[in-house]
């Protein structure tokens, strides 16, 4: 720089010495023209100077591995006009960065954990990618807790169909003395079979009570239909019991949240586990609680 100053000056000389022989007036203003065109000349020297200093700057930081001094360079720099190219760069070498993070991360086992380093590390400069994260998290827990708690109405309604199993079977014991004994036999049949899932034989031991209006045993045909996949049937048994049957009503329901031989209709099942709760069942009363549709984790609208 100092010799460019003192081009300049010598050039001023010069031209100071040839024009002695002009007015005044004329000399100054075409020494106060060149002079200021040179110092713009100067000053445009200096611009590159600046800039490989600037791009250096930069160099530095994508030569490092972290991703948060990118980040603080360009809040350091943000609006900094002269710098609109490195902040560009800094700015797509940090997306880079955070997709690389972020595939990383896809690749982990959604926990507790994970969240809790994904965030340590690095809500300063993939804050969205962070949150995504978490949320994926937050979702897997709440489909956990949604599958725990199914399975513990669907255990809890197996164990209200043996109650009822051994309800019906003392109610008929005790009122065998009026009814035929081949007839209260068949019954108890009915019953056992049915409870230890021996479903051959349970069809033919409800098959006679259940077309005489025995609502548990109409209950039994129901279930042992839709165990076999047997569809139609199941629905048509469960219709006749559903009235008095809380669990013929929610076997219904499923059939409807499920779309099991009818077309799937959320709605409907909504209304038949609202009578299944009604009439006592309380898996049905879960599913209503959680607001999900039986074994497939969908809300019920």
């Amino acid at each position: 720089m100092m010799m460019y100053r003192w081009l300049v000056m010598f050039v001023g000389v010069i031209l100071i010495s040839g024009c002695a022989s002009l007015k005044d007036q004329d000399f100054l203003a075409s020494s106060s023209d060149f002079f200021d065109r040179a110092g713009k000349a100067l000053g445009k020297i200096g611009e590159p100077t600046a800039k490989i200093a600037r791009d250096a700057e930069v160099q530095t930081l994508f030569d490092q591995s972290y991703i948060d001094p990118l980040t603080k360079y360009l809040k350091q720099h943000d609006g900094d006009a002269s710098r609109a190219e490195q902040l560009a760069q800094v700015r797509d070498e940090r997306e880079r960065r955070c997709s690389v993070i972020a595939k990383r991360y896809a690749a982990r086992p959604l926990t507790r954990e994970q969240v809790a380093r994904y965030r340590a590390g690095y809500s300063l400069s993939c804050p969205e990618d962070v949150e995504a994260f978490a949320l994926r998290y937050e979702e897997k827990r709440r489909q956990e807790q949604n599958e725990v708690r199914l399975a513990e109405a669907e255990d809890k309604g197996a164990e209200d169909e043996e109650d009822l199993a051994k309800e019906d079977m003392a109610a008929e014991s005790a009122a065998a003395g009026s009814v035929p004994s081949a007839v209260s036999q068949e019954l108890n049949d009915c019953f056992l079979l049915t409870a230890i899932r021996n479903f051959s034989d349970a069809l033919e031991a409800c098959r006679t009570p259940a077309e005489n209006g025995n609502v548990r045993a109409q209950t039994n045909m129901a279930t042992i239909a839709y165990a076999l996949q047997h569809y139609d049937q199941a629905l048509d048994w469960a219709k006749r019991a559903a009235p008095e049957s809380g669990n013929a009503a929610n076997l219904i329901g499923r059939m409807y949240a499920e779309g099991q031989g009818v077309a799937a209709d959320q709605q409907v099942a909504r209304q038949w586990f609202q009578q299944a709760a009604s009439l006592g069942h309380a898996g049905a009363q879960a599913t209503l609680d959680s607001n999900v549709k039986v074994s497939a984790g969908n809300e019920v609208r």
